[in-house]
């Protein structure tokens, strides 16, 4: 970092200095509009004080998230001076913009709602207006009006250009835009200078975000409750992340193969399932490498094979967790759980047929297909139409389905019945997926038991089976542990999707999961998607959403072009995300909101067997 020249000038709400680089021979009420304090000589394109020439540059934008100190870092070189000037803003001022923003996000959210479509932006937008209210209400955000400016000075007028040229140059590579300030703009020197009027209109900062222009802020990671990730490679601390606060969020893990993605999500799941937390994985590695620790935890490891005698069914309706750990019976609760699992399953039926649900007849044919077999079946659209109460062996309440639930062969047959002349041809494409076809595994009534805490579903064989089936079964396996997950009754639980890249690099698929990931929220579950690199999520709409509206990220060793793309849309200074590019393995990036930090990942020396993903476990395919 380069040694700073003079003393930074913090400014009250008066603008009057804290500490001052010059003396002040007037106060600010009697200064003139030309005012220069004394020792300072305003020329054409330059400043003189004393008998050195200074260049003055402001800064007019930066990236959204600084990395703690990246001022100082990008802009100071040689002999140079940061003046920072910040005002407080009375919460009135922000909560009145607030106010003028939010009824207008919440109109186009309604809106889209009655169209139909869910603008996932808008709805982040609007969360995040209400939490910022709410913070501000209680005291835990403040807001300032920042100006920078910077003073870089030399021998002689020339040098001083060349200088705070170079200086132009580094800032833009942290995406920071300086200003050069000229005598005919006016008053713009007086600016830059300690009680000084700034030229240019100030930014509105929260305290954190403040922070980062200073080179003093703490780098440490330690949440309260939070799980042991590993060693703070800047300060030596240990890093405590708690995946919980301030509420349940999702983890993406990004990084090329080879540099431990597993490893990492694998001592971390440790630490989860410590706290008591229910763990779920889908593991799509041919040597089923979280077999051995999901097993060493007590868990069970199903490897499911694309046909043979386990089942798994889509359109089974699972009771609702919540519901059920407040005690409501069926007829107590309200909602359309029908509608929700067609709605859940179209994108996997569209997937098997290899067609759009955006395009052509096939939604509303498979609508009617869907809605036809679950009438059939005894099924309405309502919790009371779908379960019965009753008491279990323990006294407790459980929800019984009142029928058999409708399955794929169900469907077929739907189709084939159709009215519409395409049903036919639908059902033809559904024929390799019901009993006796190639992969059935989706057609009959659910034999795949999760019946503890701790479950590994191998899922390599479905994606091995290639074609429309690879990315469909795979899907569905997600959809079922989802459902699952959210009739658990524990608050929080951890499920694991990796190779998420078969899912956000389809057009269809890709909304599906975004989907899910909004869904699991709600039911206390945080998703752990794992992906080959941050690109996968930034190819398309869907996976900016999906990656925009998590908080937490994990970067491993990946293409810096791809570092520097992600930080481009998450508003952040690349140098925050570059680090990333040269990490070895075992190492990593934690973002948590805004908030970046270098972790060694470490684990206990008896753990190390279970977590080395060269270890192939035994195939099981018992279910």
């Amino acid at each position: 970092m380069a040694r700073l020249n003079g003393v930074v000038a913090v400014l009250s709400r008066k603008r009057e200095p804290v500490g001052t680089v010059l003396e002040v021979d007037a106060p600010e009420t009697q200064r003139p509009w030309g005012w220069t304090p004394s020792g300072v000589e305003v020329a054409a394109d330059h400043l003189v004080i004393g008998d050195r020439a200074c260049q003055v540059r402001e800064v007019a934008a930066w990236p959204a998230v600084l990395a703690p100190g990246a001022m100082p870092d990008a802009t100071l070189a040689g002999e140079a001076a940061l003046v920072i000037g910040l005002a407080p803003v009375p919460a009135e001022r922000v909560n009145a913009a607030l106010d003028k923003a939010l009824p207008r996000q919440q109109s186009a959210a309604r809106e889209a709602q009655r169209k139909g479509s869910v603008d996932a932006e808008q709805e982040r937008k609007i969360r995040d207006a209400l939490a910022l209210k709410e913070a501000i209400a209680s005291g835990m955000v403040r807001h300032f009006d920042a100006h920078v400016s910077l003073l870089y000075w030399a021998d002689g007028a020339e040098a001083a250009v060349e200088a705070a040229r170079a200086a132009q140059r580094r800032a833009r590579e942290r995406t920071l835009e300086l200003v050069a300030l000229r005598h005919s703009q006016g008053p713009s020197y007086h600016g830059a200078l300690p009680g000084g009027r700034p030229v240019l209109r100030g930014l509105l900062l929260d305290q954190s975000q403040a922070s980062a222009l200073f080179p003093f802020t703490d780098e440490n990671l330690l949440d309260p409750g939070g799980v042991f990730a590993g060693i703070n490679e800047r300060t030596g601390a240990p890093v405590l992340w708690n995946r919980w606060l301030p509420d349940v969020s999702h983890l993406l893990v990004s990084g090329d193969t080879g540099y431990g993605k597993s490893f990492v999500v694998k001592v971390l799941l440790t630490q989860e399932r410590v706290f008591g937390r229910p763990l779920l994985v889908l593991d799509p590695s041919p040597k089923r490498e979280y077999a051995p620790l999901l097993e060493a935890l007590g868990g069970r490891y199903i490897a499911l094979q694309p046909s043979g005698t386990q089942r798994l069914n889509p359109l089974e309706v699972m009771p609702d967790g919540a519901a059920l750990a407040e005690g409501h019976a069926p007829e107590q609760h309200t909602g359309r759980p029908v509608s929700d699992r067609i709605a859940a399953v179209k994108p996997i039926f569209a997937a098997l047929c290899g067609e759009s649900l955006d395009s052509g007849p096939f939604d509303a044919v498979l609508e009617a297909a869907l809605q036809r077999a679950y009438r059939q079946a005894g099924c309405t659209d309502s919790w009371d139409g779908c379960f019965t109460g009753a008491v279990d062996a323990l006294g407790s309440l459980a929800w019984r389905p009142k029928t058999a639930w409708p399955t794929l062969g169900d469907v077929r047959r739907a189709l084939e019945a159709s009215e519409d002349a395409e049903g036919p041809r639908y059902a033809r494409m559904l024929a390799p997926y019901c009993q006796g076809g190639s992969s059935d595994l989706l057609d009959g009534q659910t034999t795949v038991t999760l019946d503890s805490p701790v479950v590994g579903l191998g899922v390599n064989d479905l994606i091995a089976a290639g074609g429309r089936f690879a990315r469909a079964g795979y899907a569905a396996v997600v959809d079922y542990a989802a459902q699952r997950f959210r009739a658990l009754a524990a608050p929080h639980k951890v499920l694991c999707v990796d190779e998420a890249h078969n899912f956000l690099r389809d057009p269809v698929m890709a909304p599906w999961l975004e989907r899910q990931t909004r869904e699991a929220r709600k039911a206390g579950i945080s998703m752990t998607i794992i992906s080959q690199g941050v690109a996968d999520f930034l190819r398309n709409d869907t996976g900016r959403a999906i990656w925009q509206n998590t908080r937490c990220k994990l970067y491993l060793h990946q293409p810096a072009g791809d570092l520097s793309e992600a930080a481009a849309q998450l508003g952040l200074d690349p140098q925050m995300l570059g680090e990333a590019a040269a990490l070895p393995r075992g190492h990593a990036l934690l973002q948590v909101a805004e908030r970046v930090v270098a972790v060694a990942v470490q684990a206990p020396d008896t753990l190390q067997p279970m977590l080395r993903s060269d270890v192939a476990a035994q195939p099981r395919g018992d279910a």
